[in-house]
């Protein structure tokens, strides 16, 4: 557990304990946090522990409710595991000055903001309105999923070329793409209802300009969202592509088989013929063999001809 705020001095000052005095913005993160952390926030903050249990165990959709005296806000984050991006979650809860967030895996903006804080740095964002320091936590995340679509979409830029060749790793790398975009999207829909609910917000606790700040949020989300669309109909139009190439592959084949087997059915049926037991033209003729010879490869030359202008082969 990690606790930040400013001292008199408009130092950052912090510590590992509950705060006693929330006169000031105080920032509480937890990351993956233990039973008895949790029991202790349950107690301080009146929220249920199986409630506060199921948070940080269960990946839930996002949300924004209003419990008793807290806010609640759930998010859904873009998180990178084993170079695989997948979705996790992060929760706020905010009372007066006294922000909460806990994440149930640690995020990396987060990470950065309380190592700056940690350094007496950053300190502006101790400054910010709780309302501003919330816009900030998830204007980050808009960010993060941002860079996550963009990531996805420079893969795909270098996936045409391989998938002319039948690379089947890299159809199955797209494959994965469009199922973490499906992710993303789902995701980034419920976000969305989230930053809306924000943005017509009535509560006293936040400020004309906290309600402005939340709008340019809920416009950053449709502008991500509007990115995953076109990453989306990218990959769309690629799995379109790979299924007419293969088609354009399999047809090709069957062409060449079709030509082929032409090629052989005419010597075939000229042998057969001659291969009877009765009597049959240039039996008695000393070149016979060789006419008949002559004769099948000039039928076959010319069924290759036209095999050929008309592109079978």
């Amino acid at each position: 557990m990690q606790v930040f705020t400013l001292n008199k001095s408009g130092n950052v000052l912090e510590e590992s304990n509950w705060p006693k005095n929330t006169s000031k913005l105080t920032w509480v993160r937890l990351v993956d946090p233990k039973d008895s952390e949790l029991e202790e926030f349950a107690k301080v903050s009146e929220i249920s522990l199986e409630e506060l249990k199921d948070i940080v165990e269960d990946s839930e959709r996002s949300r924004i409710d209003y419990e008793g005296k807290y806010i609640e806000i759930i998010y859904q984050v873009p998180y990178l595991e084993k170079d695989e991006y997948t979705t996790s979650s992060v929760a706020i809860f905010l009372y007066k000055k006294l922000v909460i967030t806990i994440e149930r895996t640690e995020l990396k903006y987060l990470s950065n903001a309380a190592k700056l804080l940690s350094q007496n740095k950053f300190k502006s964002l101790m400054k910010k309105t709780p309302g501003q320091f919330i816009h900030y936590v998830l204007d980050k995340t808009n960010d993060e999923f941002l860079v996550a679509v963009e990531k996805i979409g420079a893969i795909t830029k270098r996936t045409p070329k391989k998938l002319e060749s039948g690379d089947e790793k890299q159809l199955y790398a797209l494959y994965e793409s469009n199922i973490t975009l499906t992710y993303f999207n789902n995701a980034l829909l419920a976000n969305q209802d989230v930053s809306k609910s924000l943005r017509k917000t009535q509560l006293k606790m936040f400020t004309p300009q906290d309600k402005e700040y939340f709008s340019d949020l809920y416009y950053d989300a449709l502008q991500v969202m509007d990115t995953l669309k076109v990453q989306r109909d990218v990959l769309t139009s690629m799995f379109t592509f790979q299924s007419i190439l293969s088609g354009s592959r399999l047809n090709k084949t069957m062409k060449l088989l079709t030509g082929l087997t032409l090629l052989i059915a005419v010597p075939t049926l000229i042998a057969s013929i001659y291969g009877m037991n009765v009597s049959l033209p240039l039996a008695e003729n000393a070149h016979g063999f060789l006419i008949v010879l002559v004769g099948m490869f000039l039928l076959s030359g010319i069924i290759l001809w036209v095999l050929h202008k008309n592109e079978w082969l």
